[in-house]
């Protein structure tokens, strides 16, 4: 026995009316794999840790792109110039993080739009950033190396030229022989 007609009526009926329900806008994410800590810090303009100190207000970003933006109390900054409070974007759709109000994070951001975006960044909890930190703890040891080795070259390269004048100026300047 074949499928009666009506039931054919029904799935086509249900199937337009599911149609009829998908929004006309969808705000979706599509944040590329996981990065490594390296990788984001390079891809950052700002990396810091915070507090949310207000709860997220929804704002609008380009047309009808939905955004939510939360105040933080900056902590320690280990990358670009942020103030001592800073607002950041949770990204439009549902690629940002949700910050909890009290809740301390480790922040990465990009600009956008003149605004500091945390979207499809790896933005989280500090309580679940442990490797991040560890990262970061060594690349800021890693910068204070760099900078003390410079500063050794620049002294070794000035006690270099000092020698080399000195050098110059007393054979340029004989010390006068004593004649019998």
């Amino acid at each position: 026995m074949g499928q009666p007609r009506l039931s054919r009526k029904v799935v086509v009926v249900f199937a337009a009316g599911l149609f009829a329900m998908v929004p006309t806008r969808v705000l979706a994410c599509s944040c590329a794999g996981p990065r490594t800590p390296f990788d984001s810090l390079m891809a950052s303009s700002a990396v810091f840790s915070g507090t949310a100190i207000d709860d997220a207000d929804p704002t609008l970003l380009h047309g009808e792109d939905r955004m939510a933006t939360a105040t933080m109390r900056v902590g320690t900054v280990w990358k670009g110039s942020v103030g001592r409070t800073q607002a950041v974007g949770t990204g439009p759709g549902d690629c940002g993080p949700t910050f909890q109000r009290g809740e301390r994070y480790l922040v990465y951001t990009y600009e956008f739009g003149g605004r500091h975006i945390t979207g499809c960044t790896r933005t989280r909890p500090l309580s679940a950033a442990g490797e991040d930190l560890r990262f970061l703890d060594l690349y800021r040891a890693a910068q204070i190396l760099l900078v003390l080795a410079a500063i050794a070259v620049l002294v070794f390269v000035a006690r270099m030229r000092r020698a080399r004048t000195d050098r110059r100026a007393s054979a340029s300047h004989p010390s006068a022989e004593i004649t019998a």
